[in-house]
């Protein structure tokens, strides 16, 4: 999301996250070669394809993981929920003052 190419590991939700070759480097949990291997290749980079790497993350994060496209995909799983009370007027939070006061 910063425009740096990563390395990380097989894990949960990562690899929805990071390429393996395009964004990042994806290596097995626990593998030490894996790891070492992945570290030498981005060390040894052109800049330019690390500068292309980073760029293309956070393209992928923002195309896929902005805070919209996740709260659309959250409001959807609630909504199909059909032990979930009918939809309601939304709540108003109360106004906030920047204003000190004395009780």
């Amino acid at each position: 999301a910063v425009g740096r190419p990563v390395i990380t590991t097989y894990v949960a939700g990562i690899p929805e996250l990071v390429s393996d070759g395009s964004c990042g480097w994806l290596v097995p949990p626990g593998s030490v070669e894996a790891l070492t291997a992945a570290m030498a290749e981005a060390l040894n980079s052109p800049v330019e394809t690390l500068e292309e790497m980073g760029k293309a993350g956070a393209e992928r994060v923002a195309r896929r993981h902005d805070v919209a496209t996740e709260a659309k995909k959250l409001s959807a799983v609630f909504l199909s929920n059909p032990e979930l009370p009918p939809k309601q007027a939304p709540i108003e939070a109360p106004p906030t003052s920047t204003k000190l006061s004395r009780i």
